[in-house]
């Protein structure tokens, strides 16, 4: 998993997106939460690739 936010930093992104109210500065805003964004282990995204595959020629078969 990525790096762990602390709590008062949740707790100002929760309160910025329950109000509805743009961060400062998007740029902030973005770095701070690609730093509390979980990371996808290898095995995870290679599973998401399969599962891309399959429905995205599925979904042309049936059309």
């Amino acid at each position: 998993l990525g790096r762990t936010c602390q709590r008062h930093e949740r707790e100002q992104l929760q309160s910025r997106l329950d109000s509805r109210e743009a961060p400062p500065t998007a740029t902030n805003f973005l770095a701070k939460t690609q730093q509390c964004m979980t990371r996808w282990t290898t095995p995870h995204d290679n599973a998401m690739q399969v599962i891309w595959r399959l429905w995205a020629t599925g979904t042309l078969v049936i059309i």
